[in-house]
């Protein structure tokens, strides 16, 4: 059997020298084609890169939670219940959305509790739904649909622990 002999320099040299044209040929050509059009978008269609490139990084950012909170990806549909009246210590029920998996339990939970509508929040609930997590989602003290009167901040301790209770 003949000895392994090692490459020369030259072969080497050779092989670098072929690679470099490839690499531009198939990664950076293409890399900077991509982005000449997106800046060419971008200062065409402003307003609508903008909000794009907003929804695109809110999508990656929540399926990256999603992924990494191990519950599941898409294992199940949901149940969606909406309009509960979530009773306070002292008497005043808010309106309360919940989003469930249809997965049994126990699941982890996201609370949310909201001075605007409880309806904005449906998207993020049945995202968080279909990973696996329990998604509570509550209209504060005198919005919307809760009953009682809305002062800023002031009953938002007392009923953010019987909310947490409730759960």
């Amino acid at each position: 059997m003949p000895p392994i002999s090692e490459p020369s320099q030259d072969s080497v040299r050779s092989r670098k020298s072929k690679l470099l044209p490839r690499l531009a040929k198939w990664f950076v050509a293409p890399l900077v084609s991509a982005a000449l059009l997106l800046a060419g978008f971008w200062l065409i269609f402003p307003a609508t890169a903008k909000s794009t490139a907003a929804t695109v990084a809110g999508q990656v950012l929540l399926r990256y939670l999603a992924f990494r909170s191990d519950t599941g990806l898409f294992e199940g549909g949901f149940v969606e219940r909406t309009d509960i009246s979530m009773p306070m210590r002292d008497g005043v029920h808010l309106a309360t959305d919940l989003y469930l998996p249809a997965s049994p339990g126990p699941h982890p939970a996201i609370l949310i509790r909201t001075p605007y509508t409880k309806g904005e929040a449906r998207p993020v609930g049945e995202f968080f739904a279909r990973y696996g997590f329990a998604v509570v989602v509550q209209d504060t003290r005198g919005r919307h649909k809760s009953e009682g009167d809305f002062y800023h901040f002031r009953n938002e301790h007392s009923d953010g622990v019987d909310m947490t209770r409730w759960v």
